[in-house]
């Protein structure tokens, strides 16, 4: 089996089970979550000009709070196609700023040494 077809295989796997969706649902603890983001944006000193790439950033629910609370620069990967449309439509609902892109971590489509932060 070839590369893309184990990374087509992983993606049709995730996108038909529900292990995901707790991202969406009142099971994550949006107080710890907000404390990890300040735990992060404290340690790792981020800002507005900041450029931080998180990776496997599922519904965008960290890069939410990160951006809301720094205005850096954010850009979320995922592979799953479907996680990647949900982070887009909560920053468009909230009105904030991001990039997302659909793609595999062992391959970054990014230029070496672009990002100040990796989140992974």
């Amino acid at each position: 089996m070839s590369k893309t077809q184990d990374i087509q295989k992983e993606i049709e796997h995730f996108e038909t089970t529900d292990w995901y969706r707790s991202g969406e649902s009142e099971e994550i603890d949006q107080e710890s979550l907000g404390q990890y983001v300040d735990d992060i944006i404290t340690r790792l000193q981020v800002g507005k000009s900041t450029k931080v790439l998180e990776i496997a950033c599922g519904a965008g629910g960290l890069g939410e709070i990160l951006v809301k609370k720094t205005k850096c620069n954010y850009t979320g990967l995922d592979l799953i196609p479907s996680l990647v449309a949900k982070a887009q439509n909560k920053f468009k609902k909230g009105h904030l700023t991001g990039n997302f892109v659909q793609g595999d971590a062992q391959k970054l489509p990014f230029e070496k040494n672009y990002f100040d932060i990796v989140i992974v």
